[in-house]
């Protein structure tokens, strides 16, 4: 834990520990009525309720006793944490487990925010280099109007086949009207390559990109994005391309 002007403090956790409080949260306490668990909507309530109190007082707690109330809370999760909903745990035991609008979720104390990596924050403060992009928005669709196979080979020259992705159908009206809003062009369909995303982002403020993905929670510079290379077919931009734009 790192607070401005404050020592690093170091809160030691088991991940067996940890794993269990996170699963009993999540996969009996979120999931364990909604969604396959197969509990009652009484065993669930309770899961959740110990779960998301105990990972409060085991994680959080030693770290914020001297934190105001209303702080921010910037949160860098990782491994096994990224299953963790941090505004949803709980500071207090509730008076009444089955009645949430009572419930004294984190978020009601703290504001909270997630980010990817404490690298790249410190990248955005403070930049190695510092360019004005020219242009304000780009925007891009690949799957507008239908859906894409993995090229044979990607942008990596990995060998990889047979995946098919999805037309996101809402992508297009995405782009138009928040491109309209800009007063630009968006690029749809094959003009959303990833040729023109190297060559355009660096020269725009803004990137919109709807577009299919995935995270890596093993290797975060793994996680990609979806993009156009023409003929019905997609490559993947990963995470470290991106950011060394």
């Amino acid at each position: 834990v790192v607070r401005k002007n404050k020592p690093v403090n170091l809160i030691s956790a088991s991940k067996d520990s940890l794993d269990f409080w996170v699963e009993k949260m999540v996969q009996y306490g979120i999931r364990g009525y909604y969604g396959k668990g197969g509990l009652t909507k009484d065993e669930a309530n309770r899961h959740y309720a110990d779960a998301a109190l105990q990972l409060y007082r085991r994680y959080l707690e030693p770290a914020l006793r001297d934190v105001s109330d209303n702080s921010e809370l910037l949160i860098v999760p990782d491994g096994t944490l990224w299953q963790i909903p941090f505004d949803a745990l709980l500071t207090e035991r509730p008076a009444d487990i089955h009645n949430f609008n009572t419930h004294p979720f984190l978020i009601k104390k703290y504001r909270t925010s997630l980010h990817y990596s404490g690298t790249l924050i410190r990248r955005l403060h403070y930049p190695t280099r510092r360019l004005k992009a020219p242009n304000s928005l780009l925007a891009m669709a690949p799957f507008a109007q239908s859906g894409l196979s993995l090229k044979t080979s990607d942008i990596s020259g990995i060998q990889r086949g047979g995946t098919l992705l999805d037309q996101l159908k809402y992508s297009g009206p995405e782009v138009d009207s928040v491109a309209k809003w800009w007063k630009v062009s968006p690029l749809r369909d094959t003009n959303a390559s990833v040729e023109a995303f190297l060559r355009l982002a660096p020269l725009h403020r803004i990137l919109l990109l709807s577009t299919q993905a995935a995270s890596n929670s093993d290797d975060g510079k793994l996680g990609w994005l979806a993009l156009s290379a023409g003929n019905g077919q997609f490559v993947k931009i990963y995470a470290h391309e991106i950011y060394g734009l």
